[in-house]
């Protein structure tokens, strides 16, 4: 069984991993990006109790999360090297969790919450 799911995943991935550098990092900066639309969209759900549409106050929380996380995530050096052995090791973890540390503080005092 594990066998055939180690294949079934090489196939997949196969093509992902043929791509230039330059447009991995684009779609790893995407999916960040993606991703603090999604967690502020359910900050505010989780806050009010009711899904909000993504317009007016909340599209600024939006675009202020995204222009305050993907330069620290930049900064931090999350995206110089892609390669999975780096997120593995122990140094990559501390990478991955400085540049969560600076998002949070950055959003703390940005918004004093």
């Amino acid at each position: 069984m594990g066998e055939i799911m180690m294949r079934t995943l090489s196939r997949l991935a196969a093509p992902a991993l043929a791509l230039p550098r330059s447009v991995k990092r684009g779609m790893v900066l995407a999916l960040d990006a993606a991703l603090c639309v999604l967690t502020v969209w359910l900050a505010f759900y989780l806050r009010s109790g009711v899904w909000v549409s993504l317009s007016g106050p909340a599209i600024v929380a939006v675009v202020a999360s995204v222009v305050l996380a993907v330069p620290v995530f930049i900064t931090s050096g999350l995206y110089r090297d892609l390669s999975l052995q780096r997120f593995a090791s122990h140094g990559g973890c501390g990478t991955c969790h400085g540049a969560v540390w600076h998002c949070l503080c950055c959003h703390f005092y940005v918004l004093g919450c």
